[in-house]
């Protein structure tokens, strides 16, 4: 029996909800406030939750947060119902990863279909991690349901908003949308970019000639190739004066598309993962044969175990559930530096922030 949590304050609307939905067979849970509802998803792993945005203490948008932050609950789909179709609410849900939303008031059969839905990809995922894998790079097959599910969500939830709300928008609103599409659009077109790249790593680590030709490029000035990675990549997150580089006039035996895809890696991933205001900085230089490219922020870092299942590709089912804190970016970095004989190394303070540093040969 699937069950479902619902957090919402005004006991008269969840009672009614949790009626119908035990009429469909489902165990129901209920909270009243969103403390309640993040501690009884954490002791009792829901398949579900359905959250109210607009609550006391702390709202449906600061659960969604909590509960993508805990291990245990991250992976537990999410669907907010809301009162009204708060525009700027709704692009802050589904970028903090809420899979969908319900506008108040909604029929049953509205609730059931979403819920159908959920159910339904949580399935596939789940059937995924399931199969029996050999070979520990198959994450090309088992990581990409995850790390496309949030930007999807989104594209669907606001192009959803539009459809449903058009007559009622204004044309700032509209707007607004359509650049959360075009954001959560580029996030699929990383996802899918990574996947390319990994395939190609497959394909060249097996060709001794595809190999010899690839560490034959080189980068003239790795200064040219990565300044504008970083400026771009600062700016997409509106953190212009967050990005410090120092990068010395160096060579690298990388070429500037391989390279320019590691840095955009590496400091999108610092950009995504520390708070606004923090300093990311970015700074290569060379010594003795190599060329050290370094990337550091001050977020929240990543635990050993995260660490270490990007330099061994272990535990990889496990991401499918895992907290969404490093996806595709840092596990494509690793085999894309060591086809050219180079290296990665991740160190994390914890609350102290992340350091990522890729060492590359310089042309002899």
């Amino acid at each position: 029996m699937k069950k479902i949590l619902i957090i919402e304050d005004e006991a008269p609307f969840r009672e009614a909800v949790a009626f119908a939905l035990e009429g469909e067979g489902y165990k129901v849970l209920q909270a009243e406030n969103g403390a309640e509802g993040i501690e009884l998803a954490r002791t009792q792993i829901p398949d579900l939750i359905l959250s109210d945005v607009m609550m006391d203490s702390v709202d449906g948008y600061e659960a969604v947060v909590s509960l993508r932050q805990n291990p245990k609950t991250s992976g537990i789909p999410i669907i907010l119902m809301t009162g009204k179709v708060d525009n700027t609410g709704l692009v802050r849900a589904i970028e903090l990863g809420a899979d969908d939303y319900l506008s108040k008031p909604f029929t049953m059969s509205e609730l059931l279909e979403a819920i159908s839905i959920r159910f339904k990809k949580q399935e596939e995922v789940r059937t995924l991690m399931q199969e029996k894998i050999s070979d520990p790079r198959s994450f090309l097959t088992l990581g990409i349901p995850t790390d496309l599910r949030t930007p999807v969500a989104g594209i669907l939830g606001f192009s959803k908003a539009i459809s449903r709300e058009y007559v009622d928008l204004k044309q700032s609103e509209i707007i607004e949308l359509g650049r959360a599409i075009q954001k959560a659009a580029r996030n699929v077109m990383r996802v899918a970019e990574n996947f390319s790249v990994l395939a190609q790593i497959e394909i060249v680590a097996r060709d001794e000639e595809k190999l010899k030709g690839l560490r034959g490029f080189t980068t003239p000035l790795a200064k040219n190739v990565v300044e504008p990675v970083a400026i771009d990549l600062a700016h997409q997150y509106d953190r212009e004066d967050d990005l410090v580089v120092m990068m010395s006039d160096t060579p690298v035996a990388c070429s500037s598309e391989y390279l320019g895809k590691i840095a955009k890696e590496l400091i999108d991933n610092a950009m995504r993962h520390s708070p606004k205001g923090q300093k990311v900085q970015v700074s290569a230089l060379s010594s003795e044969g190599l060329f050290s490219f370094i990337v550091t922020d001050f977020g929240r870092g990543m635990t050993p175990q995260q660490i270490g299942d990007v330099q061994n590709y272990s535990n990889l089912s496990s991401r499918l559930n895992e907290d969404r804190y490093f996806g595709w970016g840092l596990i494509v970095v690793k085999p894309l530096v060591e086809l050219h004989h180079g290296s990665l190394v991740l160190a994390s303070g914890g609350a102290a922030g992340m350091m990522a540093k890729v060492v590359l040969p310089v042309p002899v």
